[in-house]
C-alpha cells in the first residue's frame, strides 16, 4: 500500500473516531471538528457516488430511504403543532437523516476493503486509547479518585456522552485486535470503572458486549496458548480491579439499581413517555396515517414551552408518533439490518465487519431506551455501514465465492 493510502487510511480511522464521539466534542467547546467530519463523509460520499459505479450501485437504496424519510419529515413538519423548538428539531432532524447514512456507507464501503482495514482499524484503536487515557488524566486533574462518582465533580454534564464514548471504547477494543492483548484489557478495564463511576446504566450494556465477545473469542478462536495468557491476564487485572476498587462498585452497583428505579417510575420514566407515544399515535385516523409529529408529541405530555421538549425514547415509537404507517417502511428497515447484522457476527467474520456489526446492536440498544433522530445518528449511520458490507458481501461472494 502506497503512503498516501496508509495516510488516507489513517485519516478516515480517527474521521470515525470523531463521528462515534461527536456530542462529546460540542460539550468541550470544540462543536467545529464534528462539523468538520460531518462535511468530509458528506463530500466523499458525493465523489464516490459520481464516480464509482459499484458504490452507487450499493447505495442507491440507501439515498432512495433518505429522500422518502426527507418527504416524511416535510409532511410531519407542515402537519406538526406551533413550538418554540420546532424549526431546531426538523432542522437537526434533516441535517442527521441525510448525513448519518452518508457517514455510514462511507466507512464500510472503505473498511471492507483488506487493504485499508488494517490501519482503519488501527486508527479507531488509537484514537479510543488515546480518549480512554486522556479523560481518566483529566478526570484525575479535576479532583476525581477512585471511590468519587464522577458525577460529583465538574465533569458531570457531560457524564451520558462520555459513558457511552468509554462503552464503543471496548467494544472497538475487544474486536480491532486478532488476539487478547494486555493493553486492551487494561484499557477495557479502565472504560467499564469510568462507566460505574458515571452510573451509566446505558453504556454498561455496551461493555457486556465487548467483554462477552472477548470470552466467546477465548473459548472458540485462540489457540491454547493464547487462551491461558487471555485467561491469565484477564484474572489478574480483574483481582486488582476488585482489590482496588470493590467496595466502590458495590456502592455505584447500589446507585446504580436505585437510578433505574427512578427512572421507571413516574412522568420521567421511559415507559410512561413510550406508552404516552403509542397512545397519541392511536389517537385519530390522522396520527394513525401521517403520525402526530414531534412537537404535537412534546405538547401532549405538557413540554409546549420555550426550553422544553421530549421525545418517545424509543425508535420505532418514535417513527410511528412522527411518521404514523408511512414510517412503517422505516421500521421494516431496522429490523431487516438487525437480522443481517446478527447473522454477520454469527458468522465470525474478519474484524472489521464484527465491529460495524456490534456497534449497531449497540447503538440499535440506545436507540430503543432513548434519543432522537439526531442523538440516534450513530445508529442510522452504523444501520448504513451494515446495508453497505451486506451488500458487498453478496456481490463479492458472486464473484469470488469469499469476501
Amino acid at each position: 500500500m502506497h503512503l498516501e493510502q496508509k495516510f488516507g487510511s489513517w485519516l478516515l480511522g480517527i474521521g470515525f473516531f470523531v463521528w462515534l464521539t461527536n456530542y462529546f466534542w460540542v460539550n468541550i467547546g470544540l462543536s467545529a471538528l464534528p462539523r468538520f467530519v460531518d462535511i468530509v463523509f458528506v463530500a466523499a460520499a458525493v465523489i464516490m457516488f459520481l464516480f464509482d459505479k459499484r458504490y452507487r450501485a450499493i447505495v442507491i437504496p440507501i439515498t432512495m430511504l433518505i429522500i422518502y424519510t426527507i418527504i416524511l419529515t416535510i409532511i410531519a413538519y407542515m402537519l406538526d403543532k406551533i413550538h418554540p423548538y420546532k424549526n431546531v428539531i426538523y432542522i437537526k432532524t434533516l441535517i442527521y437523516i441525510t448525513i448519518a447514512p452518508l457517514a455510514g456507507s462511507t466507512v464500510a464501503y472503505v473498511i471492507v476493503k483488506e487493504r485499508y482495514a488494517k490501519h482503519i482499524l488501527a486508527a479507531i484503536a488509537a484514537s479510543f486509547k488515546a480518549f480512554v487515557v486522556g479523560f481518566i488524566a483529566i478526570a484525575l486533574s479535576a479532583g476525581w479518585r477512585p471511590g468519587l462518582l464522577l458525577l460529583d465533580i465538574n465533569l458531570a454534564n457531560m457524564y451520558q456522552g462520555v459513558g457511552r464514548i468509554m462503552a464503543a471504547a471496548i467494544i472497538v477494543m475487544s474486536t480491532t485486535a486478532p488476539t487478547v492483548q494486555a493493553l486492551n484489557i487494561l484499557i477495557i478495564y479502565m472504560a467499564t470503572f469510568v462507566i460505574l463511576s458515571y452510573r451509566s446504566i446505558a453504556a454498561a450494556v455496551g461493555a457486556l458486549i465487548g467483554i462477552s465477545h472477548i470470552a466467546i473469542n477465548m473459548l472458540t478462536s485462540l489457540s491454547v496458548n493464547q487462551k491461558i495468557k487471555a485467561g491469565i491476564i484477564m484474572l489478574l487485572t480483574s483481582v486488582i480491579i476488585i482489590y482496588v476498587y470493590g467496595q466502590e462498585i458495590r456502592t455505584v452497583y447500589q446507585s446504580t439499581i436505585n437510578r433505574v428505579e427512578q427512572k421507571v417510575e413516574g412522568k420521567e420514566g421511559r415507559p410512561y413517555l413510550m406508552i404516552s407515544g403509542i397512545q397519541l399515535w392511536l389517537s385519530g385516523p390522522r396520527q394513525l396515517i401521517l403520525g402526530a409529529g414531534p412537537m404535537k408529541y412534546a405538547c401532549a405530555l405538557g413540554y409546549c414551552a420555550e426550553g422544553e421538549y421530549r421525545h418517545p425514547h424509543n425508535a420505532i415509537v418514535l417513527l410511528l408518533v412522527w411518521y404514523g404507517l408511512l414510517g412503517v417502511p422505516l421500521i421494516y428497515t431496522i429490523i431487516y439490518i438487525t437480522i443481517k447484522a446478527s447473522k454477520m457476527l454469527l458468522r465470525r467474520s474478519e474484524r472489521q465487519i464484527t465491529l460495524i456489526s456490534y456497534l449497531y446492536i449497540y447503538y440499535l440498544f440506545l436507540s430503543m431506551i432513548g434519543g432522537d433522530i439526531e442523538q440516534n445518528r450513530q445508529f442510522i449511520s452504523m444501520l448504513s455501514a451494515v446495508w453497505v458490507i451486506q451488500r458487498m458481501r453478496i456481490k463479492n461472494t458472486n464473484n469470488t465465492g469469499s469476501i
